[in-house]
């Protein structure tokens, strides 16, 4: 067996252990995703995010604090990520279809490069506030890969947290929690 392929089902096998005991998962982060990952952590399991203040791609700064009282969309995406480029544009639409109802959609971005990062949202005539992770994000406010999508409440606690783009039965999810959030 060659020595990249022993690493990745190394990989593939220890992927498994990072399974919590009640059956979600944690990240390096400490990120931990509903046992049901198309169901809302309850209100008393649900933990702070971490705080982030960053460039903004437009000028200025990104804060999470900023939005403190409102529920807020968080979808951190690279330009070179599949699934990123197919999860942004349902987000997108997700957003404007809830429209006044909708939760403040931010997102952070972890290409290294920032003339990538305006590339595609320029592609994307995306109209959101885009943070530059510049590539350290990782570990700090997700764990395992892109995209990483966060609904967070009100109260500035995660009560969904999301690994990879799971279609439209992710998207369909998202908008029960945010409609039920606000009855």
């Amino acid at each position: 067996m060659r020595p990249g392929a022993r690493l990745g089902l190394a990989l593939l096998v220890a992927l498994p252990a990072c399974e919590a005991a009640d059956g979600g998962t944690t990240g390096r982060a400490g990120n931990r995703a509903a046992p049901d990952p198309f169901q809302a952590l309850p209100v008393e399991r649900r933990g702070a995010v971490r705080p982030f203040d960053l460039e903004r791609l437009d000028g200025g700064r990104l804060t999470l604090a900023e939005y403190r009282g409102r529920m807020v969309l968080v979808n951190i995406w690279a330009s070179w990520c599949g699934p990123c480029r197919a999860e942004l544009p349902a987000l997108d639409a997700l957003v404007r279809d809830l429209g006044d109802s909708a939760p403040v959609f931010i997102t952070l971005n972890e290409d290294v490069e920032r003339d990538r990062a305006a590339a595609f949202v320029a592609e994307l005539g995306f109209p959101y506030p885009v943070g530059l992770g510049e590539g350290r994000l990782r570990g700090r406010h997700y764990g395992f890969g892109l995209p990483f999508t966060m609904l967070v409440d009100a109260e500035g606690r995660a009560m969904y947290r999301w690994y990879g783009y799971g279609g439209e039965q992710q998207i369909q999810a998202i908008r029960r929690m945010v409609e039920a959030e606000i009855e």
